[in-house]
């Protein structure tokens, strides 16, 4: 199955925020079924960026498969996401100052 995320970073900080690449990972349960990568960026001071994401998710790592057979039977199927951005904020610029 193909899944399709809209992603914000939002900062919330006076200067910009410079992140590093990093993984999302999908879970359902305790189990990851897929993960993609989100690039290295920034994101503007005070700003947000929204991105898309398109990762491939595969029930075949599941150990109880009774459960998402009853998931998708009902018409409901919960997903968990995750990514944890590292980077850094940059505060201070200077821009063309002559002494």
């Amino acid at each position: 199955m193909t899944l399709i995320a809209q992603i914000e970073i939002k900062n919330k900080n006076f200067g910009d925020y410079k992140y590093d690449r990093t993984t999302m990972s999908i879970s359902h349960g305790h189990v990851i079924i897929g993960d993609d990568v989100i690039w290295k960026g920034n994101v503007k001071a005070r700003d947000t960026y929204r991105m898309t994401v398109i990762t491939k998710v595969s029930s075949s790592g599941l150990l109880d498969a009774s459960r998402l057979s009853s998931d998708i039977g009902s018409g409901v199927l919960m997903l968990n996401s995750e990514a944890r951005l590292k980077g850094k904020i940059y505060l201070i610029k200077i821009w063309g100052i002559e002494l």
